[in-house]
């Protein structure tokens, strides 16, 4: 079936439960995007298309084309119009009036679909595109949103890491802690929450990635907070800091309404905002943000590595006890060991010392004598001081202590070089503990039910390409 009518272009992307592909609608000539998604209910609708039917009419949402029921595969496939996706931080960053286009574009869709009375729950940039040809956004998934009703909260913890609203997550800890509920659910203002993040996300110049790195708490909504605050004080901010900081308001009682959004001054006034800087500065100013990232992020995994360390330690600390008197013993050893090669070492230079003062008395003696018979000749004392000075013992090409320094500066190089892999070994055994963390932090999230076991993103794809390939033939 959906070979004859689409020609499939290339794999856009895959996740859990859902394949995309780039594809040419035979009947039109137009580019769309074909989505296949798994579990499919015979009995109705999917969720999804129902959401989007309810969601047409505006040019912020990504049409509907069609949908089909894969049968015999357990899938269904959405069409929709192919948007072009362009990077926002090539074409966004360090550009007020663009990350304003972009942002009042954002708003307005989600004041639609607020209006259709639909909760979209997932506000980022990978699901409201920026298509610079034309120099709009529009939204295009709706794979987590619901139909919202006031007397009906939602409680489901759904959404990306660093995007969600603080009581999104509240209900979440105070279901795992088996406590009452600090109120009933959330309603449409975790859609502005998550706004004001992207919006923040576009000033300060984060990845999405940033965002939803749970490490990083540089670049979470309170610190971004902050930053507003600091900026408005010292003169340098300006009004989409306002903005940020009203929409990122941990009450959502509090949290400016999406009507007062669209009429704040940072979209109605042109001069509330700068204009952008030159290309050149730009570069520099992203090279600039780009360091300082860098440096978050590293500052963000010491912390972290720091973090399981200490938690690390107060898990084994009879483990630790019954380990530490061997530790002591080898440390002790080990500084017995300098000690005594330190003692040696000492030998060593003085009788070095030793020969050479008698080499050189010896040498004064020579000279002297063989001056003291008539005029000097330098060549035969020479001679005769480099035989005095060998028969001694004395190497004149080497500095008497340079041998012990030489054996020292190899046992430094050693010690170094084990420093470095007990360095390595340690880092090692942080990124295991990161690991661990992420897989428990993993299995507290709660996963929706689900009449049967969710498939791998390669069982999606295998299943998405087996029914496109099954109707392919069937059509010829």
């Amino acid at each position: 079936m959906l070979g004859r009518y689409y020609d499939f272009i290339r794999r856009i992307y895959v996740c859990d439960n859902a394949a995309a592909y780039e594809a040419v609608d035979k009947d039109t000539g137009n580019m769309v995007a074909v989505k296949i998604c798994h579990d499919y209910d015979p009995r109705k609708d999917p969720k999804e298309v129902r959401l989007l039917t309810a969601a047409q009419g505006h040019e912020r949402i990504c049409k509907l084309v069609a949908w089909h029921a894969l049968a015999h595969t357990h899938c269904h496939a959405i069409v929709m119009e192919f948007i072009p996706n362009h990077n926002i931080a090539e074409h966004l960053f360090g550009r007020p009036s663009k990350i304003r286009t972009y942002m009042k574009d954002l708003l307005v869709g989600l004041q639609h679909l607020h209006k259709r009375n639909i909760l979209y729950r997932d506000v980022k940039p990978s699901n409201v595109l920026w298509n610079q040809e034309v120099g709009r956004a529009t939204f295009i998934d709706f794979d987590v949103g619901t139909f919202y009703s006031p007397k009906n909260k939602h409680r489901c913890l759904v959404g990306t890491d660093g995007y969600m609203a603080p009581e999104v997550l509240e209900l979440d800890v105070a279901r795992h802690e088996n406590r009452p509920l600090p109120f009933k659910g959330y309603g449409l203002e975790v859609d502005i929450y998550s706004a004001g993040v992207v919006l923040a996300q576009l000033l300060f110049e984060y990845e999405e990635s940033d965002i939803a790195d749970l490490d990083n708490e540089s670049a979470k909504g309170p610190a971004f907070v902050s930053r507003c605050k600091d900026l408005l004080r010292d003169g340098r901010g300006h009004a989409g800091h306002e903005l940020a900081i009203a929409m990122l308001d941990p009450d959502p009682s509090r949290r400016i309404r999406l009507s007062d959004v669209l009429r704040h001054r940072f979209f109605t006034d042109r001069r509330a905002i700068p204009r952008s800087l030159p290309r050149k500065e730009r570069e520099k100013e992203s090279e600039r943000i780009a360091r300082k990232h860098e440096k978050e992020r590293a500052k963000a995994g010491e912390e972290a590595e720091r973090r399981a360390h200490r938690e690390e330690e107060e898990e084994g600390e009879e483990e630790e006890g019954s380990h530490s008197h061997h530790d002591e013993e080898d440390i002790d050893e080990e500084v017995e060991d300098e000690e005594e090669e330190a003692v040696l070492v000492t030998r060593e230079e003085e009788e070095e010392e030793e020969k050479r003062e008698r080499g050189l008395d010896a040498a004064e003696k020579v000279i002297d004598r063989l001056g003291g018979g008539g005029p000097f000749s330098p060549a035969p004392a020479a001679e005769t001081v480099a035989t005095a000075l060998s028969a001694l013992g004395v190497n004149l090409d080497k500095r008497p202590n340079s041998r012990a320094r030489e054996r020292e500066r190899d046992r430094e190089r050693e010690r170094e070089r084990e420093r470095e892999r007990e360095r390595e070994r340690e880092r090692e055994r942080a990124r295991e503990r990161d690991r661990e963390w992420e897989e428990r932090q993993r299995a507290r999230r709660p996963r929706p039910p689900s009449a049967r076991p969710r498939p791998s993103p390669a069982a999606v794809e295998d299943a998405a390409i087996s029914a496109v390939s099954a109707f392919a033939s069937f059509g010829r």
